[in-house]
Parts: C-alpha cells; sequence; structure tokens
C-alpha cells in the first residue's frame, strides 16, 4: 500500500497496474471481513492474494526505489518510514480502542475487549491493524536485500533467485509459534507476520523483467500472468502448503501489473484512486462492523448474501468517500496517507 514517487531514475518507474492491484486487493480484504454466509464466503482461497501483493508491492517499490541510495541515507529512510507507519499504526488503534469502549459502555455490545499491552502496541483492536506494525518491520528486513541488490545489480539473475527460494522455504515452514492467541494476542500478529513475509524476499524475483519503468506494456503476458495466480489459488485449496501458492500469487500479479501497464507519465486520476487503498483498508471496519451492528442489533435483520453485499458496498464507498472528505483536513490528513 506505499505511495509511488515521481521521479524515474531509479530501478523502478511509475507503474498505473499497482495501483490497480491495490484497488483489487484492498476489495479483496472489505469481502473476507463482511462475508458472513456462505454464499459470500464460498471460494475464499481466491481472495488470499491480497495481503502478499500488498506486501511484495511495497518491497518492490521501497527497494525499487531506495536500494540505490548510500546506506546511511537508506537506513535514514527505512527508519523513518518504519516510524511513520507505526505511529498510523499507534493512532488508528488508539481510535479503535476508544470506538469499541464506546460500544460497549453507551451501546452494550459487539465484541469481547482484550485491554492487553500486546494488543495496544502490535495486534491491534481491529482485525485490519496488524498489518502497520508488520509493514513497519518489512520495511527495516527488506533494507539490507535492497541494499545489496542495488550494488550486485536488480537484473543479477542468481541473486535475484536466492531471495526468491529464502521466500520459498520460509512459505513453506509452519509458524514456530504455537501459544493460544487467546491468551496472548500477539501470537496472531506472529502468524499473520509469518505467513505474509516470503512474498517480501520472493518479489526480488521480478526485478529482472523490469526495466526502469520504460518496460513495453505487454498486456498479453500480463493476462497470461493473472491466470496463473489464479491457477496458484486454486491450487492452494488443495494443498498441504497453501501459504506458498497465496505468497506466489501476490508476487505474480505484481509482475502482471507491471507488465501490464504502459510507461510514461503517471495517471493522476489512477494514482489517487490507487491512494485509497490504504485509508479503506483502515477504515472499512468502521463501516462494515455499523451496517452489521444496526442491521442485526437494531433492525433484527437475518444474515443473508444481499445484507452481505450491503456491508460490502459500506465498506468500500464509504470508507473511501470518508477518507476523501478526511484528505481535505490539513491536520487530519495524516491519518489516510502514508509518504
Amino acid at each position: 500500500m506505499a505511495t509511488e514517487k515521481s521521479d524515474s531514475g531509479d530501478a523502478v518507474g511509475y507503474y498505473g497496474g499497482l495501483d490497480v492491484l491495490r484497488l483489487l486487493a484492498v476489495a479483496a480484504v472489505v469481502w473476507i471481513h463482511s462475508a458472513q454466509t456462505q454464499t459470500f464466503g464460498a471460494g475464499s482461497a481466491w481472495r488470499w492474494f491480497a495481503v502478499p501483493a500488498f506486501t511484495a508491492t511495497s518491497v518492490f517499490l521501497f527497494a525499487g526505489r531506495h536500494g540505490g541510495d548510500p546506506a546511511g541515507a537508506l537506513w535514514a529512510y527505512a527508519t523513518r518510514r518504519a516510524g511513520r507507519v507505526y505511529l498510523l499504526f499507534l493512532a488508528w488503534n488508539g481510535i479503535y480502542a476508544a470506538i469499541r469502549f464506546a460500544e460497549h459502555g453507551v451501546i452494550r455490545g459487539g465484541q469481547t475487549i482484550r485491554w492487553s499491552l500486546e494488543s495496544l502496541l502490535l495486534s491491534g483492536f481491529a482485525e485490519q491493524l496488524w498489518f502497520l506494525p508488520f509493514l513497519a518491520v518489512v520495511t527495516l528486513f527488506a533494507a539490507s536485500p535492497a541494499f545489496f541488490a542495488a550494488r550486485i545489480g536488480f537484473k543479477t539473475w542468481p541473486y535475484a533467485a536466492f531471495l526468491s527460494a529464502m521466500g520459498v522455504a520460509w512459505a513453506l515452514l509452519p509458524s514456530p509459534i504455537t501459544i493460544n492467541p487467546g491468551i496472548h494476542p500477539a501470537a496472531t500478529w506472529f502468524d499473520l507476520s509469518w505467513s505474509a513475509l516470503p512474498s517480501a524476499l520472493m518479489v526480488f524475483c521480478i526485478f529482472p523483467f523490469c526495466n526502469d519503468g520504460k518496460t513495453p506494456a505487454r498486456p498479453r503476458a500480463a493476462l497470461m500472468l493473472v491466470l496463473l495466480a489464479g491457477l496458484f489459488l486454486r491450487l492452494s485449496t488443495e494443498s498441504p502448503c497453501p501459504n506458498l501458492f497465496y505468497n506466489a500469487a501476490g508476487v505474480v500479479l505484481v509482475l502482471g501489473a507491471v507488465w501490464g501497464s504502459r510507461p510514461g507519465p503517471s495517471n493522476q486520476t489512477l494514482r489517487k484512486l490507487g491512494g485509497l487503498a490504504l485509508p479503506i483498508y483502515l477504515l472499512h471496519p468502521l463501516f462494515v462492523h455499523a451496517v452489521e451492528a444496526v442491521g442485526h442489533r437494531v433492525a433484527h435483520l437475518p444474515v443473508s448474501a444481499a445484507f452481505d453485499g450491503v456491508a460490502l458496498f459500506a465498506g468500500l464507498f464509504c470508507s473511501g468517500l470518508a477518507a476523501w472528505f478526511l484528505e481535505k483536513i490539513p491536520r487530519v490528513r495524516w491519518l489516510v496517507a502514508l509518504r
């Protein structure tokens, strides 16, 4: 969900397809969080590309834009960025904690709140917030391979293959944490982070296919990669190692987004829409939960596919509208932007 700089002198340029991928990925996340029926939950594996795609996109842009910086500048940028991401987590975690406290104290409903230092500092009080501390860690984690990739050469196959093989091996390993997340919420964060991290290494395999943002659009090849990602997600439903296919699908879709993009100046409209992915990700539980609370607890509406559709629409449209409104207010704009 990282945003892109406008300069074009780095290892990667502007790829509008990545903005499209961000929007599709955040739609998949909202779909996952709004599904209550078997109809909406069917084929859930098709939506698990989202977090690996977000992670791979972030590392791809970070490494390509800043891997060639001097060591001091690279680490300074990585540290600042990780700090901004974590500050964003703390701010939104406080907002969600206050909302959940008000829900229990005033409305007297909703899920049980597990007040703990782990939830406050790491896992979060809302289901989507775990990704922000993870993104901060990944930013620091990716600095070293990005630094060496820039010196060895982003298009050097042995190094790219080595990092990708490490990612594949990581994806095949089960999480070593066996602590009950009901007792220690940090265990959930660790498990989710462990599952998503392989894509941060596997994404280096796509650099040899990129050419400073000047790669001609290859729509047919991009379509084939989308179909390949779909095949990976289909295989994940029958594989003993589904996480490998989730991460592979996310990385393949990033390359598909790159090959499906036309080189040249950025499309400002598409860029602005892509910039909504992060705020929609952060805001959507507010609207999904509000629809579910009013619909089920107040109006006593039954669980149905139509109701899931309303919750999905509210999560996407209303959070996007709220993000647009917040971006107009200078003092709170930083809550919905990561630059």
